[in-house]
């Protein structure tokens, strides 16, 4: 049997092999913590700057409040406040766009959303951002 560690991000959902030693037993055991990888902590970043510059250079309260989650690895409660606050987002194109980017549609947190009314959602906020 092998001990195999992986950690897996939590907003991007990629894995990251730890260790991996070997031994002669045969059980498997999982053990969830929390694990936001560097790459989405350089996206918050990206999205804390798009937040501050919109609203007159005044942030935005929701989206400050789902930075503060994302900042301590609450990433469900993130993404409840992103569904929750989606209209008042939508206001904000190009931080929109981040939310398509990461968390997907505000209504199914899925990316690329099939449902008809999610692309219809996207294709108003690209145009927005033209």
């Amino acid at each position: 049997m092998a001990i195999k560690i992986i950690r897996i991000c939590d907003i991007c959902e990629e894995e990251y092999p730890q260790i991996e030693i070997y031994i002669e037993a045969e059980q498997t055991a999982t053990y969830p913590v929390k694990f936001i990888c560097s790459s989405c902590e350089l996206k918050i970043g990206k999205l804390v700057d798009a937040a501050a510059k919109e609203n007159n250079n005044n942030g935005i309260s929701c989206v400050s409040t789902v930075i503060s989650y994302l900042f301590n690895n609450r990433v469900k409660e993130a993404k409840a406040v992103y569904q929750n606050e989606a209209d008042k987002i939508r206001e904000y194109p190009k931080v929109q766009d981040w939310f398509y980017e990461i968390f997907g549609c505000p209504l199914h947190l899925r990316k690329n959303c099939p449902i008809d009314l999610c692309i219809q959602l996207r294709k108003y906020n690209d145009e927005k951002l033209s």
